[in-house]
């Protein structure tokens, strides 16, 4: 298999998600704040109920209102904290 950007990705930390909305980069915490915000409302508007299937989940930030969320990733750090905060 061929080397990539994502190699190590297994092995980022698991609360990188939330640290990098609370950086002092102000650049870098609106980008990962917002993102997590868009996930959020995109899920509110069409969300119908059921259950949901998030794949390369991360640690789930998005899901606060603690949806019924299936999450797939390669990073079993964060799909540990995912379902620890009830987020998975």
């Amino acid at each position: 298999m061929a080397e990539s950007e994502f190699d190590g990705y297994e092995h980022i930390g698991e609360s990188f998600y939330e640290d990098q909305t609370r950086s002092l980069n102000p650049i870098r915490s609106w980008y990962h704040s917002s993102r997590h915000g868009l996930v959020r409302e995109i899920v509110k508007r069409y969300y119908s109920g059921g259950k949901i299937l998030d794949v390369a989940c991360g640690n789930c930030v998005w899901n606060d209102q603690r949806l019924p969320v299936t999450g797939l990733d390669v990073n079993q750090g964060f799909l540990d904290v995912a379902f620890k905060n009830g987020r998975l």
